[in-house]
Order: C-alpha cells, then sequence, then structure tokens
C-alpha cells in the first residue's frame, strides 16, 4: 500500500492514514489504533524498529533521510520513498 506524507506528519494521522488503508483490506477488523498490530521500520542494520509515537516517527524519517544522503540523496527536489511495515502483534 502507497501513501504520499509530508515527513513532519504527526504519528496520530500517520496511524489514522494507514488503518484507513488496512480497513479496506481486513474489513475494520484489524489497524494499529485497534491495538492489534504495530508500526515498524527496518533500519541500516536490517532491524525491525518499532514507531509508537511523534518522536519514532522523528527518527524513521531521519534515519531514512540520512542513508539517502550516504547512497547520494535523494532525486527529484527532495522526493523519496520509505518502506514501513505493519505487522500484527504477536
Amino acid at each position: 500500500v502507497t501513501l504520499v506524507v509530508a515527513t513532519n506528519i504527526t504519528y496520530q494521522s500517520l496511524v489514522d492514514r494507514i488503518d484507513a488503508k488496512l480497513s479496506r483490506i481486513y474489513d475494520n477488523t484489524r489497524g494499529i489504533g485497534k491495538g492489534n498490530m504495530r508500526l515498524r521500520y527496518r533500519d541500516e542494520d536490517g532491524d525491525y524498529v518499532p514507531v509508537d509515537g511523534d518522536e519514532g516517527v522523528r527518527v524513521c524519517f531521519e534515519e531514512w533521510r540520512e542513508m539517502n544522503e550516504a547512497n547520494g540523496g535523494l532525486q527529484g527536489g527532495g522526493v523519496g520513498e520509505i518502506e514501513l511495515y505493519c505487522a500484527p502483534l504477536e
């Protein structure tokens, strides 16, 4: 699923947008806001790091920006793609 968001999005806004997309797939039975899924990103070491608040969103985008700069920068005026993962709680 693809979402276009600003890098200064709040955690709650991001969760609301993701949950709206997930509701189409899971008939509104699963979601981050429902407490049965969690949001994560993959760091430069390949570890999955939880995103659970505004600070987590900020760190996620900072690390993404740093990785892109290390790989030659962003194309198209600062537009890029970040992968976030929604996983069921175990």
